[in-house]
């Protein structure tokens, strides 16, 4: 009897042992949060009117301007005046109506925030 228990123990061991150890994961490979994503804290006005400057303030702009970097309102890309890692000012288009302000800062999107562009019929 006692080998017989022994004997079952052992190969249950084995067993367990084999299953472990030859198992693939499917749990996919944690990759680390994007640090190098833009964040858009606040506007410096909820509506402008258009050649009026906006202040965008957040984090993560990344140091100066280039070709890689740009704001979008809407799906249009905006005149940049200055650009620094925690200020962007651009100029405000002459396109009334609703939009969101976002930017890119040659690595990442940021958030985008609501924006009004004032006009005579808007």
């Amino acid at each position: 009897m006692r080998r017989v228990v022994l004997v079952t123990l052992g190969l249950s061991v084995a067993a367990i042992l084999f299953t472990v150890c030859s198992k693939k994961s499917t749990k996919p490979e944690s990759r680390p949060p994007d640090t190098t994503a833009p964040v858009i804290d606040s506007l410096s006005s909820e509506s402008g009117w258009p050649g009026y400057v906006l202040a965008i303030f957040g984090n993560q702009f990344n140091t100066a301007i280039d070709s890689t970097k740009h704001v979008l309102l809407g799906d249009s890309a905006v005149t940049v005046r200055t650009w620094s890692d925690t200020l962007v000012e651009i100029d405000i288009p002459d396109r009334p109506g609703k939009t969101t302000v976002g930017l890119h800062n040659g690595q990442s999107m940021s958030n985008r925030l609501p924006f009004g562009i004032n006009g005579i019929f808007s």
